[in-house]
């Protein structure tokens, strides 16, 4: 019951609130490759993005493909689907490697992480969850083929890195890298990385991503891709973080990886309890969840440019190693405190009974609170006024270009320098909720025709000849925008 009520929460209302965040811009690329049939180099507004690999576009393409539909919901469901696939992936190691008790709490308590439960399945259309899948098929392939000497699931491992690095970059690498390093270390054993399986599927890998980008490299200029990816993720490191930022960060971390995981987080408190440490390290999976956690989380903790949902490849780790802690407590009263024992706070009903309550509240979210905050945002009726102003005809994207420069440093070594140009920057919203009500994508025509309908920023149309149809502030950029009939 507890499990179908968390089931009902996250497959209920996709629809209700406007696409937030990060999603309307995955949500418009995707558009623009299934309605053009450009799936190699990703567009907006007709011209080259270069900010993200294209795999997260082709599984949101694919789905408004398989649904007929772009609406919020078919953008969403893949990002709920590889949530719940996690945590179901979560049970499956937990079931073999400690107890059915420790996979059902596992799978749940990563399904109801305080962060994950209320903010990113409710924005399911960004990347993070489905990165989260791959990542942790990753590194748990890594845990099977050294812990288990299963050693063909590190060409499982390659494979994923290979679908992680065409779907968000350089954190793919980097996480495979510092797990492998993690595990080396801490397991005094290197021979183990030379067998056959490691050298096909680096192999495999290296062909899959050279492949995509030789094909790439026929329609656009890849060292700007390369360049600009590069970029993107050095700027989300601490490598171009000033020193008291990096000081502040290290600081609020801690507190801020253990909000975003709560309730969950409070047992990696007992962690620390000597009567814990030792059992903890005896189970090899949760001995690798502590090696996971140790050598990838520092990149993070010294970040400034952190976001929570970039922390999510954490949860399922931290999930795993909180329900073998859990199940520990139950098992072993020596280590609770008198206070709790007398509670009975330890219990797997009890989990089990938090759990629901938070299913529950997320229910309430859902149906009672979302419709409220659906009420203060605008854009699908911003939409559908601009459609009525120009009676249904295409709207087109005009003005100055926007220069986004692509920089990446190492300290104070400037490896290359770049300028590329892009369409004006405004919401992601506007392109999306137009082509929803229309089915016409928004294109950027820097050269305006006489007769078409544009939107362009106030102050770009000075000196310009149309008619002015309707105005708006665009809250994104915090400027004015026009509606225009060029003349």
């Amino acid at each position: 019951m507890t499990f179908l009520v968390i089931l009902f929460a996250f497959l209920t209302q996709l629809n209700i609130m406007e696409l937030r965040g990060e999603e309307s811009r995955r949500g418009m690329i995707a558009i623009e490759m299934y309605a053009r049939g450009e799936w190699i180099v990703p567009t907006m507004h007709g011209w080259n993005y270069y900010n993200k690999p294209p795999l997260w576009n082709w599984i949101l393409a694919a789905s408004i493909w398989l649904f007929g539909s772009a609406k919020e919901w078919v953008l969403r469901l893949p990002g709920i689907l590889s949530i719940l696939l996690t945590g179901y992936l979560i049970f499956g190691c937990l079931a073999k490697e400690v107890s059915r008790e420790a996979a059902i709490l596992g799978g749940l308590f990563f399904l109801t992480c305080a962060d994950l439960l209320f903010f990113g399945s409710v924005l399911s259309a960004e990347i993070d969850p489905f990165l989260t899948l791959i990542l942790f098929i990753q590194s748990i392939s890594i845990y099977y083929g050294f812990y288990h000497k299963k050693q063909w699931h590190f060409l499982v491992a390659w494979i994923m890195l290979a679908i992680g690095l065409l779907t968000k970059g350089l954190p793919s690498l980097v996480f495979f890298g510092l797990t492998i390093l993690g595990i080396a270390i801490m397991e005094r054993r290197w021979k183990w990385w030379w067998c056959l399986p490691q050298w096909i599927g680096g192999f495999l890998a290296a062909f899959l991503i050279g492949s995509y980008f030789y094909i790439y490299q026929q329609s656009a200029p890849l060292d700007v891709f390369l360049i600009n990816l590069l970029d993107d993720a050095l700027q989300k490191s601490a490598l171009e973080d000033r020193p008291s930022r990096i000081l502040s960060q290290i600081f609020t971390f801690p507190f801020d990886l253990l909000k975003i995981t709560l309730p969950w987080s409070l047992l990696l408190f007992f962690f620390f309890k000597k009567k814990m440490i030792h059992p903890v390290a005896k189970v090899p999976l949760l001995r690798f969840c502590v090696i996971f956690l140790i050598f990838n989380v520092w990149i993070y903790w010294i970040s400034s440019n952190t976001h929570n949902r970039y922390l999510y490849p954490f949860f399922p780790f931290i999930s795993i190693l909180t329900a073998g802690i859990f199940c520990y407590l139950i098992q072993n009263k020596s280590v609770v405190p008198n206070f709790w024992k007398r509670k009975t706070i330890f219990k797997f009903r009890t989990a089990l009974l938090l759990i629901l309550l938070l299913g529950i509240a997320r229910l309430v979210y859902n149906f009672a609170i979302q419709p409220i905050q659906a009420k203060s945002f605008h854009h699908r009726v911003l939409a559908s006024t601009l459609l009525e102003k120009t009676n249904g005809a295409p709207i087109h994207l005009t003005g100055e270009l926007f220069i986004q420069e692509a920089n990446p440093e190492f300290g104070s070594i400037l490896l290359q320098w770049r300028q590329i140009e892009l369409p004006p920057q405004l919401s992601y919203k506007i392109p999306y909720y137009l082509y929803l009500q229309s089915g016409t994508v928004m294109e950027y025509q820097p050269k305006a025709k006489r007769g078409s309908y544009y939107l362009i920023f106030k102050n770009e149309f000075v000196n310009k000849n149309g008619s002015v149809l309707h105005t708006f502030f665009e809250n994104w950029t915090n400027r004015e925008m026009l509606l225009v009939q060029w003349d």
